[in-house]
This record gives structure tokens, C-alpha cells and sequence, in this order.
């Protein structure tokens, strides 16, 4: 029996949390007799980035405070689509990790498959889409992590000692941001 499959939105830069015609009836509310549609778009705006600083950016702050992070996924650019990945150390790594591109829209969702969340960051941009997953590395996952990056005759690719970490229990876990935030 296949597992289905369930998306739960997290955040979405395209995804106003008001629309245009709230937008203006507040607008007229406070003042504006005949407000733009400028005047609109940087208000739901605000509202966005609002919505970001008190209700997202706090708890990705509080799931990725401590601790190192595996981020596997590809980044499309102008000649092509390539996959990657990175270990981070702490939320300042991983909020890099998306924050430093200049996407034109960002999404992040957990998807679980089977009871388990796996955390998604979506980001498009003038080249492409960028699509990452990230996981927690345990203790024995930052252990082998550490003991490959430091021993200089361990001919592994990065991409190789990535895919043992992921692919191994013992080694990463799924952040689950869904499943401690917002059920």
C-alpha cells in the first residue's frame, strides 16, 4: 500500500495572507481615500513580512538554534539543474543557506510521508528553482561527519559521506517542524 502524502505550508513568499481588496478597505480605513494599487501591493507586503517576523522566523529560530544540519537538494541555474548539499551548524548557517539568494518567491512546507515530516525549502529565482531538504545530524552523524572532513585519506566524495548520513537512522533524523510548531 502506497503512503500518502500530506504537504503542510509553513511559509510562502507568493502567499499573501490578506488580498487586495482587504488590502485597500484597510488602507481606506486608515486614511487613504483612493489608495494606489502600489499603495495596496507594499501593504500586503508588510502584512507578509509581518506574518514572517511573529509566526515563522521564531520557531525556525527555536528548531534550528543548536545543533548541525544536513541540506541535500539541487539548485537550477542557467546552464542546468545541479544536486548539492552542506552541512550547516545552527539556524545563522541554515538561514544562509536560503536567505543570501535572491529568490523572487520562497516557500517552505513540511511534507510527511507515512507519519514522518521531512522539511522543504523551495526558492525560485532568475536561473531556476533551488529545492532543498534538510535533516538533523545526531550525535554519531556529526561523529562520522567530523571523522571523514578531517582525515585527509579518506578518498570519499562529499556527496558520497552526504548520502550515508541521510540514508542512516543512526546518523540524521528528520527536523519535523510541522509535528513541534503547528499540530
Amino acid at each position: 500500500m502506497a503512503r500518502e502524502e500530506k504537504k503542510y505550508h509553513i511559509y510562502d513568499s507568493y502567499l499573501f495572507s490578506i488580498d487586495e481588496d482587504e488590502a485597500r478597505e484597510w488602507l481606506i480605513e486608515c486614511g487613504d481615500e483612493d489608495p494606489s494599487q502600489q499603495d495596496v501591493w507594499v501593504y500586503m507586503r508588510d502584512c507578509l513580512d509581518l506574518e514572517w517576523a511573529d509566526e515563522v522566523e521564531p520557531h525556525l529560530k527555536d528548531c534550528f538554534a543548536t545543533g548541525k544540519f544536513l541540506l541535500v537538494g539541487s539548485a537550477g541555474r542557467w546552464n542546468g539543474t545541479f544536486a548539492g548539499g552542506k552541512v550547516l551548524d545552527g539556524f545563522d548557517e541554515v538561514e544562509q543557506a536560503w536567505a543570501h539568494r535572491d529568490y523572487m518567491d520562497i516557500e517552505m512546507y513540511d511534507l510527511c510521508k507515512g507519519g514522518h515530516y521531512e522539511f522543504h525549502v523551495l526558492g525560485k529565482h532568475h536561473d531556476g528553482t533551488d529545492h532543498w531538504t534538510i535533516k538533523e545530524l545526531t550525535d554519531k552523524g556529526i561523529q562520522y561527519y567530523e571523522n571523514w572532513n578531517y582525515n585527509y585519506g579518506d578518498k570519499r566524495t562529499e556527496e558520497q559521506v552526504h548520502q550515508i548520513l541521510w540514508n542512516n537512522s543512526h546518523y540524521s533524523h528528520n527536523v519535523e517542524f510541522t509535528r513541534k510548531y503547528y499540530r
